[in-house]
């Protein structure tokens, strides 16, 4: 990697020309302001760069999530009770999920809840525990809405449903 100040000498030593996009110098995006003073100050307390570090890290929190998405995708598979499948509907086994312990079902939920709704609307972790709190429940019943999705619990069965998020049409 190299930083800014070497790819413009780079292009200075080889006459070719470049332009700064003057947007760059104003505070009005986050991304800028995040250039322009969070790192210089972050720079300053650690007295080194940081920019380089961030980037690694950055990497190896996509390669983690990409992992993390694998894994809870194999989670769910366990806690299906049909075939698995995109469609609007899924149905987990409510033992399958208390057995494996709130951190594995609360990806196995998530991961319903992408399949159902779709990618990115991966619910909240205080939505999730809503959901862990309906698979406790010794009542047997229930149901709790998580964004586009519609999580219902019929004793030992929990059904995803998609639901319009505006109204609770459908099911």
């Amino acid at each position: 990697e190299r930083s800014r100040a070497e790819v413009l000498e780079y292009l200075d030593e080889r006459g070719v020309p470049w332009v700064t996009d003057p947007t760059n110098l104003e505070d009005d995006a986050l991304r800028n302001r995040v250039r322009r003073h969070l790192l210089p100050e972050m720079e300053r307390i650690a007295e080194r760069p940081v920019a380089a570090s961030l980037a690694r890290l950055a990497d190896a929190f996509e390669w983690e999530r990409e992992g993390i998405e694998a894994a809870a995708d194999l989670l769910l598979e366990r806690c299906l009770l049909g075939p698995s499948g995109a469609g609007d509907e899924l149905e987990l086994s409510v033992d399958t999920l208390r057995s494996m312990g709130e951190g594995a079902a609360s990806l196995a939920l998530r991961a319903a809840a992408r399949r159902v709704a779709g990618p990115g609307r991966a619910p909240s972790l205080a939505q999730i525990r809503e959901v862990l709190e309906l698979l406790a429940s010794r009542t047997g019943g229930g149901e709790q809405k998580v964004g586009d999705c519609l999580f219902r619990r019929d004793r030992g069965k929990l059904s995803t449903f998609r639901v319009d998020s505006r109204n609770m049409g459908g099911h």
